[in-house]
């Protein structure tokens, strides 16, 4: 089911412990939920085998292996988020699988997230209203931000893996023009070329020659609607395995059509 082993998860007082929950929050709220939740009393970032964003791009199998993973491993916590324009039929067999092989006071915690604006025509909402929960008290957006920078910051040990800019180190950087053509790609060039004589001489003598050694990853955000799956399939390229640290720069090429609309389809 999992490649990974992972830490017992602290989960929050209000999260039903042994079984599944339903959260029914606002769109624009879900993602900032489920950081918090995996978040809480100073955990660590949620991986992609423990949350599964589905919209119609994902399989039934994906979601069906996550369910498992929260059958099996007792000390977990995993997450289905449900777009809302999900197909009835996908939801009906997503609620027939745990149905099947769920079992009660045994299991990880499994929280199904959907979306509050249409949830009364939701089938997943409906068929798991006995599982229902709030979320008292959640901490906003600028609370959340701040813990995300905090457990990022924690994990460049190496301040030689990171951004080298007028002789201070970074690890993150915001580069923007008012216009294209402006040299943000090549100034990104630059900072992966200083990058990559570094990790090649200490990093990349240990990885194997499975993993993909590259230093810079580009990950295109164009268009008005953002896929938040096709953003973190390109990530997983890149997922690293237990004790094969590998530092990249990850830069994320945002074009001025999402400044002001900028839409998370999940």
């Amino acid at each position: 089911l999992t490649n990974f082993q992972f830490s017992k998860r602290v989960i929050p007082p209000y999260v039903n412990k042994d079984k599944p929950s339903l959260i029914v929050l606002p769109h624009v709220d879900i993602l900032y939920a489920v950081l918090e939740i995996y978040l809480y009393q100073d955990g660590v970032l949620p991986t992609s085998e423990e949350v599964l964003l589905c919209d119609k791009s994902v399989s039934i199998e994906e979601v069906e292996l996550l369910i498992m993973r929260a059958v099996h491993n007792k000390n977990g916590l995993y997450c289905l988020v449900i777009n809302e324009n999900l197909k009835y039929e996908t939801c009906e067999k997503i609620y027939f699988f745990m149905q099947e092989k769920i079992h009660i006071g045994n299991m990880s915690p499994l929280l199904v997230f959907c979306s509050s604006e249409n949830h009364h025509n939701s089938y997943l909402v409906t068929a798991l209203d006995h599982f229902k929960l709030k979320m008292s008290n959640y901490l906003n957006r600028d609370q959340i931000c701040l813990q995300l920078i905090q457990c990022l910051q924690n994990k460049l040990s190496d301040q030689r893996a990171g951004i080298i800019f007028n002789e201070s180190v970074y690890k993150s950087l915001v580069v923007k023009s008012i216009k294209s053509g402006m040299g943000k790609s090549f100034f990104v060039e630059k900072c992966g070329s200083r990058h990559s004589s570094y990790l090649n001489e200490y990093y990349q003598k240990n990885m194997s020659n499975s993993q993909n050694k590259d230093s810079v990853v580009i990950v295109s955000v164009h268009g008005t609607v953002v896929n938040v799956n096709a953003i973190v399939e390109r990530l997983l390229q890149f997922e690293e395995t237990p004790n094969a640290i590998f530092p990249r720069i990850y830069h994320f090429d945002i074009t001025p059509m999402v400044k002001f609309y900028f839409v998370i389809e999940f």
